[in-house]
């Protein structure tokens, strides 16, 4: 049954999708300042706290970052490859996403090895850590910061309310 909709969203088709992708990043900005948290944690010897933290930060890479990547890669890229094309702002976004992933990929590995192991990581295991924290951690808040200030200005600028009707139905796709 679909739910009667506020006289805003009619006029305004974008404001929905634009508001759940914005809400998304204020949650990821959060995220990010507790995953630095957990790599201090770390590097001041907090072992428990800070491998907690790192698991928690791939939880949520593993969730909500994953259901944010398919709202753009599925809602809101198709409309906008066709308005623009795949060059540009679109494709840096789909090769970050990719290169995000790489990289928790190997955090992934670091932080399960470290779990696993009964001392702390050694100063080389906590060197190469903070590199890919550190690396995640810029990535990811330039990615944001990208895509606030050139992809969604690009998309409201390109995109028919028809196209927002088509983004915003695909993200309240389940799965």
């Amino acid at each position: 049954m679909m739910r009667p909709r506020p006289e805003a969203e009619i006029a305004a088709p974008y404001l929905r999708p634009l508001a759940l992708l914005s809400e998304a990043h204020v949650k990821g900005q959060a995220k990010l300042s507790a995953l630095e948290a957990a790599m201090k944690a770390l590097q001041n010897g907090e072992r428990a706290s800070g491998v907690k933290g790192l698991e928690e930060a791939l939880g949520f890479f593993d969730t909500d970052l994953a259901r944010h990547f398919k709202h753009e890669e599925n809602a809101l890229f198709p409309p906008l490859i066709r308005a623009v094309g795949r060059g540009g702002p679109v494709g840096a976004m789909m090769e970050e996403h990719q290169s995000l992933w790489r990289s928790i990929d190997r955090l992934t590995e670091q932080v399960e090895a470290m779990a696993m192991s009964e001392s702390g990581p050694s100063p080389k295991e906590l060197t190469l850590l903070k590199q890919v924290v550190e690396h995640i951690l810029w990535l990811l808040r330039s990615h944001i910061q990208k895509e606030d200030t050139m992809l969604f200005p690009l998309a409201l600028q390109h995109l028919s309310s028809s196209d927002w009707r088509e983004v915003e139905a695909e993200m309240e796709r389940p799965g």
